[in-house]
């Protein structure tokens, strides 16, 4: 199964207190790709979060923004959020955070993507990253849509997760 990684770099600016959140198929420490046709081009996947595109993760707060890795379906992701295309510009790429700063912000965006992870147990999360539970407590972690994440994650579970229905 292919692992999924979350990254971060300080957002606005260099000295701000939060992070942008985002997450890849790709360790960006070994394979620092240019830009987002060089990831198409090597048929990787990165997930913008509603950010832009980044070579690289960097944070204040955990070495070279590194979030952390786990086993995920990338099958599943997709279908949660789609990838390698803008979250301002693409529908389907929003994932359940319709609206930004609205419905959640990045890093409720990159946890719905790193649902995928969770098979039959807990999800990767990117609560490592700053600003994490200053978001978390205005938009939970998966963002305030509940109903419309609840119906994509049953929408897009793989078969062998899905909790079978009772008689």
């Amino acid at each position: 199964m292919p692992t999924l990684f979350a990254w971060a770099v300080p957002t606005p600016f260099e000295e701000s207190p939060v992070d942008h959140t985002w997450v890849t198929d790709y360790d960006n420490r070994q394979t620092p790709y240019p830009d987002i046709n060089a990831v198409i081009a090597a048929q990787a996947i990165y997930w913008y979060c509603w950010g832009d595109f980044h070579v690289q993760g960097r944070s204040h707060q955990v070495p070279q923004g590194f979030l952390g890795s786990r086993a995920g379906d990338v099958s599943w992701a997709n279908c949660l959020c789609a990838s390698n295309a803008p979250s301002n510009t693409n529908g389907p790429t929003c994932g359940t955070i319709f609206h930004y700063g609205v419905d959640g912000v990045c890093h409720q965006l990159a946890n719905q993507v790193l649902w995928a992870t969770s098979g039959n147990g807990s999800a990767l999360t990117v609560a490592l990253a700053r600003g994490y539970h200053l978001s978390s407590f205005f938009y939970g972690t998966y963002g305030l849509t509940h109903a419309a994440w609840s119906a994509r994650k049953l929408q897009c579970a793989p078969q062998q997760v899905r909790v079978p229905e009772r008689a």
